[in-house]
């Protein structure tokens, strides 16, 4: 009997003996952790497999990454949010995101939507850039962030400007300090952190906001798809070539005054786009 309860004890210890709390756990099979939005769609995913938790949009394009566990930074060095409780966080501690079997406050995502079209092939990496100042860490609040920008001003990529004849003819470059440049290639603008537009030379142009760029009379000029708004609808632009290679950028001069913020009207403005932003 005495034998039998060794034997019995061994095999026990073979058994349980080697998943003690001290030992890593089992890495999930499937690293790809799809992130919700507040209509508990899958829009965005974390690959746990990459270096620093890599965030993913749906189409393969790589937009974040997780520092030191909690801190989100976009590749062009801006600071994003945070992730915490399975939650993505953003700068004024709303969430935009979160994982499956998230249930606090607000964010429920213990039944989340399983419709979704299939993930794009993963796209290379860019090279972080220095990384900005950390804001303090606010509250993190149990509340989906009432309006969630489109993704490409989220993430900072590129948002394609249309003209009132739909047709594409500049882009904001997020991830080049917020430039400006025509379809050409060449530089004539930027944004500022407040939304106002500048050329390189100082002169105040106008203001970008929800999608439009307004000049200083508060007319639209430019607007970015999938914008509705009075007569300004970017539903449907036209298909753009190809754009051409980016010119260098000419060092920028001091800045003039901002005018008074003028109501901004739901209709355009007589100027085009390109004289906008071209003429003297």
């Amino acid at each position: 009997m005495e034998k039998l309860f060794l034997i019995l004890f061994a095999i026990s210890g073979l058994l349980f003996g080697c998943n003690g709390s001290d030992e890593e756990p089992i890495p999930p099979r499937d690293t790809d952790v799809s992130l919700f939005n507040k209509e508990a769609k899958a829009v965005v995913y974390m690959d746990y497999l990459d270096n620093n938790l890599t965030i993913y949009m749906w189409d393969g394009t790589p937009v974040a990454y997780v520092d030191n566990k909690e801190d989100i930074y976009l590749f062009n060095g801006h600071f994003f949010g945070w992730y915490a409780n399975g939650i993505v966080y953003d700068k004024e501690g709303y969430a935009v995101f979160a994982r499956e079997g998230v249930v606090r406050g607000e964010i429920k995502m213990d039944n989340p939507s399983t419709e979704s079209t299939a993930k794009g092939a993963k796209k290379d990496k860019p090279a972080p850039k220095e990384k900005s100042s950390k804001p303090d860490t606010p509250k993190l609040k149990d509340e989906w962030k009432v309006i969630v920008p489109p993704f490409d001003e989220l993430f900072q990529i590129e948002v394609t400007l249309y003209d009132q004849g739909r047709d594409a003819i500049a882009y904001i470059d997020y991830g080049d300090n917020m430039t400006i440049y025509m379809w050409d290639g060449t530089p004539v603008a930027y944004l500022e952190e407040n939304e106002g537009v500048y050329r390189f030379d100082g002169r105040f142009l106008g203001w970008y906001e929800d999608g439009i760029v307004y000049d200083k009379e508060g007319y639209a000029v430019a607007a970015r798809e999938g914008t509705l708004k009075g007569e300004i609808s970017m539903v449907t632009p036209l298909p753009a070539s190809p754009k051409e290679e980016k010119k260098g950028k000419p060092d920028k001069g001091v800045k003039e005054s901002k005018p008074v913020l003028p109501q901004f009207e739901n209709s355009w403005s007589k100027t085009s786009l390109t004289d906008f932003f071209l003429s003297e």
